[in-house]
């Protein structure tokens, strides 16, 4: 299937190992400085919302997010005084749209990843920034429709400087919980009663988060001596040891692998960021190679459908987007970039990759 978005513009890696990432190998993503292609995205970033809650560092503590994630966090989570009020921010990243907007890719060492869930983590007290404090974790509630069946992991994400593109790394610490004890659930009561609140902004995703607390303590009562699985619970549970961004990811596996180019306008190559957003399952890659107006993309999974989404900076305060759906294969493609009035325009118009 081949198809162009209506965008409405005005008119003018090498295989990673599945139970070890080796980080010692150098990425081939960002040969040289994307400082121009990069600096739309401290616009665009800003239409992730960022989510601040404040909790106290001296009892357990639950915060349910947007995207209906539950997070835990135990008395004494982070590395400052017991005492300490922390105030949390996060930026979930569990559409395509804002995984676009937020320049977030799913790659972990070039070999491209799904995710089950991903968000940008943050802890401050007042006068400073706060770490996951050594031995301890938060425990990620992500709610999981058991559709997929692939064994995911614990993933952490870095940049290696503002510019670059960023890189998932196999969290050795970190674990996805197969199951979990019945006398370690979240507070049911507790998560409920915080519910009413969260009802008046987000009633459908409080609906869901209510269904699943009901059905976790439903499965408690049938059987309290037994471990809940990730069906019992209706979540996957990842455990994270530290703060920043966080990722549940699987591997893609039984499909081929091809490479293949995408070339822009060459003179808009420098200032262009392009990346491939996938259909099936929640997957962005990144180039591993530009050269002008040529961006090359490794060991993409052969025969699945991507959207090819290229931005610019443009001129005037009149970005530039390209879109195009294909299938992969080997081979080289032509995206044209179209102006758009605005950002604000861009924005709304990346938010189609939801609906796709």
């Amino acid at each position: 299937m081949e198809s162009t978005l209506t965008l409405q513009p005005s008119k003018s890696r090498t295989q990673a190992i599945e139970n070890r990432v080796d980080n010692s190998k150098k990425s081939y993503f960002n040969p040289r400085s994307r400082r121009h292609a990069k600096g739309i995205f401290k616009q665009l970033g800003k239409y992730v919302p960022t989510q601040t809650f404040v909790i106290a560092n001296y009892r357990n503590e639950y915060i349910i997010t947007n995207d209906g994630m539950i997070i835990y966090f135990k008395a004494g989570t982070f590395a400052c005084p017991v005492n300490s009020n922390i105030t949390i921010t996060i930026k979930e990243y569990n559409k395509r749209s804002s995984m676009i907007l937020g320049d977030v890719t799913t790659v972990a060492d070039n070999e491209p990843i799904f995710s089950a869930g991903m968000l940008e983590l943050r802890g401050k007290t007042q006068s400073q920034a706060v770490k996951v404090k050594p031995g301890q974790a938060i425990d990620i509630y992500i709610p999981n429709d058991g559709k997929e069946q692939a064994p995911f992991f614990g993933f952490s994400g870095n940049r290696n400087n503002n510019n670059a593109d960023l890189n998932w790394e196999l969290n050795e610490l970190g674990r996805i919980l197969n199951t979990i004890s019945s006398d370690n659930l979240p507070d049911a009561e507790l998560l409920l009663s915080q519910l009413e609140e969260f009802r008046k902004t987000n009633p459908a995703i409080a609906k869901d988060v209510e269904q699943r607390i009901i059905k976790m303590q439903n499965n408690v009562v049938m059987d309290y001596s037994t471990p809940l699985t990730e069906n019992d619970l209706g979540y996957r549970v990842l455990r994270a040891p530290r703060e920043g961004f966080i990722n549940c990811d699987a591997w893609w596996r039984g499909k081929r692998r091809v490479n293949m180019q995408i070339q822009v306008d060459e003179a808009l190559g420098d200032t262009t960021d392009l990346k491939l957003v996938f259909k099936e399952r929640k997957t962005v890659v990144p180039p591993y190679q530009i050269n002008g107006g040529n961006f090359s993309f490794m060991r993409l999974p052969l025969g699945v459908e991507v959207t090819a989404v290229a931005v610019n900076p443009g001129q005037y305060g009149r970005p530039l987007l390209g879109v195009q759906t294909f299938m992969t294969s080997s081979g080289s493609r032509t995206l044209k970039m179209e102006e758009v009035a605005s950002i604000d325009v861009l924005a709304t118009q990346l938010k189609v990759l939801d609906k796709k």
